[in-house]
């Protein structure tokens, strides 16, 4: 399942690329972008919430689990429904178009949360796939049908990202009930009281959003300044860079839950060798990958042809700048797990701030330069913030060695 969902994550827009006209593929990267950031808005930090405390208390993970579920999906919803009536003012052209596709933000809010159950129980796969793989595998799926179709409209694409992201949601919310129905404890534990819940996960919440502002910000101002063509070519390389992702996350599944483990348990070595490890592996497999869109990427491009076969530079540096974020992710994994989010939401928030100052005085001068130079560099810097201000926390004193 990994594999399937790192696959259609870096496959699925070459595909597109191949079957919409620039234009329309430019529309339809704004309109995922938006639909991306308003989910992480939608989450409200509830999949971390979710995974730390499925992962140190078991027999309560589908009780959390369910009520997080529910409140993504109401937020969720009053957010398609924001989208729907801003899109028809700003972009009134593509309304309908828009108000298709964002029918998925609350399924796709709903499916981070339920990736961070299905991490807790040590399903890190599936949680990859449902982060990384899901509604990809569904718009690779379109994009295969409407090309022996012959078939070139927006608005089926539409229909598809918003129905995938339902039935993906839908299939892995059914195989999760019968996985964690034992999970459920024998008798009542008593719950923590909702201040205190809240106290944990409004930072969690302030830094998805920091976090899915630093990420997706970029393509905002690029529709906003520059034609929808050339946002069609940056997406393609930062599609194709952002593969590298994959890597993070298949990681970080993975470790995420043993640091909350271990933090839980006091179990302070065995956190440091975790986070070694993940660090390691983050940076090898980075590395390889870099190596391999660089003498790869190249050919993918000049397969699509025009407008994307001139843009190998752009892609390459993409590639070099993703990995060194992919290789600092445990950083802010490891502050997450541990109760220390308000670190990383201070590190992010200051990198936030910085980085559209950069894009709103740059990106009018300077274009796609400007803005790869913030796709992924502010997310490492904001990684490094933290691990300084970790190393600075009593509990955290052997990371100063």
């Amino acid at each position: 399942m990994r594999c399937v969902g790192a696959a259609a994550s870096l496959v699925y827009g070459l595909l597109l690329a191949d079957v919409l006209a620039p234009a329309d593929m430019g529309e339809f990267v704004l309109a995922v972008s938006v639909a991306l950031i308003a989910a992480t808005f939608a989450k409200c930090g509830l999949d971390v919430y979710t995974l730390r405390r499925a992962a140190e208390r078991p027999e309560v993970a589908w009780r959390v689990a369910s009520r997080c579920l529910a409140v993504a999906g109401v937020v969720g919803a009053l957010f398609w429904i924001g989208s729907a009536m801003v899109g028809s003012e700003v972009r009134p052209a593509s309304a309908l178009t828009f108000g298709v596709l964002h029918v998925a933000i609350p399924f796709l809010a709903m499916c981070y949360v339920l990736a961070g159950l299905l991490k807790a129980r040590d399903y890190p796969a599936a949680a990859v796939f449902l982060e990384t793989g899901g509604w990809q595998s569904a718009m690779c799926i379109c994009a295969i049908l409407m090309r022996y179709a012959g078939s070139d409209s927006l608005l089926l694409v539409a229909t598809c990202f918003a129905a995938g992201s339902a039935l993906v949601f839908s299939l892995f919310l059914t195989a999760a009930k019968r996985l964690t129905f034992s999970w459920e404890p024998s008798t009542p534990s008593r719950a923590a009281p909702a201040a205190a819940q809240i106290r944990e996960v409004a930072p969690l919440a302030a830094l998805s959003v920091c976090n899915v502002l630093i990420r997706w910000s970029d393509t905002l101002w690029l529709g906003w300044w520059i034609d929808a063509k050339a946002v069609a070519v940056y997406a393609i390389c930062t599609r194709l860079a952002g593969g590298i992702t994959f890597i993070g996350h298949a990681v970080n599944s993975i470790a995420a839950p043993r640091f909350a483990r271990h933090h839980g348990r006091a179990q302070v070595s065995a956190l440091r060798m975790e986070f070694v490890r993940a660090c390691a592996a983050s940076a090898v497999f980075a590395v390889l990958a870099v190596a391999a869109i660089a003498l790869v990427g190249p050919y993918v491009l000049d397969r699509l042809g025009p407008p994307y076969s001139d843009s190998a530079g752009i892609l390459r540096v993409a590639a070099a700048l993703m990995a060194v974020r992919v290789a600092l992710m445990p950083i802010g994994h490891l502050a997450e797990m541990s109760g220390r989010a308000i670190d990383h939401l201070k590190a992010a928030g200051a990198v936030l701030a910085l980085q559209q100052v950069a894009y709103l005085l740059l990106i009018p001068r300077f274009g796609m330069a400007a803005a790869l130079v913030g796709f992924a560099l502010p997310q490492a810097l904001a990684c490094l913030f933290t691990l300084a201000l970790l190393r600075r926390r009593r509990e955290f004193g052997w990371l100063a060695r």
